[in-house]
């Protein structure tokens, strides 16, 4: 409860960028409206659930609007609070895709949501994808309770069993629309005190040591991968994201750190947020979870030192 009341904003930092109580009370208010954008969202998907069998295609038309509405506000509030976003790497493609990401903040979700308007704002004709989140045994789309209470239930290594894959995922493979498939393997967000105790973990099992990232775990990889090659052919392409962000010191130097939540709405400074896009071609990654797990190993071994050029630079 303390590390989410810190990704959060509730816990002071040593070096905090929303030190203005205006901006804190902006930052709070952005938070009160969100709020309320979740709740409309559930009373919408559950009317919308009700309706469906009269008007299957109208009421998930009216949900996906719900859902990209609550984005749309985030991200709106997040530019007009100076926040920068840059796109960097390859270009993605207007088809389905699924996605794997590091995990250094809670703004993470609303950067990769950014990512999915930037990616299709080149061609009006197109539908924003909706992007749906593969975390602690949950597939979701905007943040409800249930995250909270899987989170307290389930420990890092959870995986469904392979008997449910195909029913997990069935409605996002039936789906006529594009669908964005987002997974982060590291599970937990990366911080200073998860990296130290998972340091101690890999050097008594010999993992790789990473600086900037923690292992990845490899269930929830291997649930989708395996899932999507043996039942469905709408998800070919994989990217991997490398998120990082940073704000800019008096001596025009840049800073490297982990916005809050409250930092992106209220911060004092301007915050950049870079993503950095690479494309796989998921029908080349082995469905073998031996393999799997050497190929997930390898591509944060390659972020990690991605990573430490950046910062160093």
């Amino acid at each position: 409860m303390m590390e989410l009341l810190k990704h959060l904003g509730l816990i002071p930092e040593k070096d905090p960028t929303v030190t203005s109580t205006m901006k804190k009370l902006r930052g709070l208010f952005v938070w009160y409206i969100l709020l309320n954008t979740i709740i409309l969202y559930q009373v919408i998907s559950v009317v919308c659930s009700i309706l469906c069998y009269s008007f299957p295609d109208a009421s998930i038309n009216f949900r996906r609007k719900a859902c990209t509405m609550f984005w749309d506000v985030g991200i709106y509030f997040t530019i007009l609070n100076g926040v920068n976003y840059i796109v960097t790497g390859d270009l993605i493609t207007s088809e389905s895709a699924v996605f794997i990401s590091n995990h250094s903040s809670l703004v993470d979700h609303f950067a990769i949501n950014y990512l999915s308007r930037h990616s299709f704002s080149k061609n009006k004709e197109l539908e924003v994808p909706v992007v749906n989140f593969f975390t602690w045994f949950l597939l979701w789309k905007v943040p409800n309770i249930n995250i909270l209470r899987n989170m307290a239930k389930c420990d890092e290594n959870w995986e469904l069993d392979h008997s449910l894959n195909e029913v997990f995922f069935s409605k996002l493979f039936a789906s006529k629309k594009v669908e964005w498939l987002v997974l982060f393997p590291e599970v937990n967000i990366f911080t200073a005190e998860s990296s130290a105790l998972q340091k101690i973990q890999c050097e008594k099992f010999y993992l790789p040591l990473l600086k900037n990232l923690l292992y990845p775990r490899f269930s929830s990889l291997h649930n989708v991968v395996s899932t999507v090659k043996q039942y469905n052919y709408k998800f070919n392409h994989l990217y991997d994201l490398t998120i990082y962000y940073y704000k800019i010191n008096n001596f025009n130097e840049k800073v490297y750190f982990s916005p809050s939540l409250l930092e992106i709405f209220g911060s004092d400074e301007h915050i950049y947020i870079n993503i950095d896009v690479t494309f796989k071609n998921i029908t080349r990654i082995s469905n073998n979870r031996g393999k799997l797990e050497k190929w997930l190993e390898k591509s944060w071994i390659e972020k990690d030192h991605f990573l430490s050029s950046i910062y160093s630079s």
